[in-house]
């Protein structure tokens, strides 16, 4: 399928180990049925939560902060959010929507498959695009941020993955712009963890 536009005219951005891509294909899919799910507000600071805690709790917190930064609110530094739904922070944007089949088939088994091979990179096991379209997922625009740090708690890898994403703002930087893009409307998301060695994939798309 050709591209109606290129990545960048200049080389991916690497800022630490986490990596955002973004690219657009032509519409005219028909549009994969994808399942909302409200996401959840933290009660408190990350320092009070078990580092125990499951993996869909964790990806439920990734939406949470993804969907903060998308409506305009900022994370904190205890990896709360400030002013969800305001616009204060870029501007709002509508809430992502869940996808359950983008999450289960693509997003997670990716994660898991990158914490196997202890790599941080787009192109394993094909390119993002193609990974969406073999789990059965039709979509015109689509994009894709991973974050790769290590830590023995995952709630304190992903809010320091989103602390470093929200700091891209001033220069739109490229996982900014997936979090930020009124194109993208839906997210699967998936995170593995083994050790304190945590990938996470968010595959933003448009059906």
């Amino acid at each position: 399928m050709p591209l109606s536009m290129p990545l960048s005219t200049r080389p991916a951005r690497f800022t630490g180990a986490i990596i955002a891509l973004t690219l657009s294909l032509v519409a005219g899919s028909a549009a994969q049925a994808a399942s909302p799910s409200a996401d959840v507000v933290p009660a408190g600071p990350l320092e009070d939560r078990a580092v125990a805690a499951t993996l869909p709790q964790v990806e439920r917190y990734i939406l949470t902060v993804t969907n903060c930064i998308r409506t305009g609110g900022t994370v904190r530094a205890d990896g709360t959010c400030s002013g969800r739904g305001s616009g204060a922070n870029g501007g709002y944007r509508a809430p992502l929507i869940l996808s359950r089949i983008a999450s289960d088939r693509v997003a997670r088994p990716y994660s898991k498959l990158l914490v196997s091979l202890g790599e941080c990179n787009h192109w394993f096991d094909g390119s993002p695009d193609y990974r969406l379209r073999r789990g059965g997922i039709s979509f015109s625009n689509y994009g894709e941020n991973i974050g790769c740090r290590d830590n023995d708690n995952p709630f304190h890898s992903v809010r320091d993955s989103y602390l470093n994403f929200q700091s891209e703002k001033s220069y739109n930087g490229w996982h900014w712009r997936n979090i930020k893009n009124p194109s993208l409307t839906h997210v699967g998301i998936g995170i593995w963890k083994v050790g304190n060695r945590i990938r996470f994939t968010t595959d933003f798309y448009r059906p």
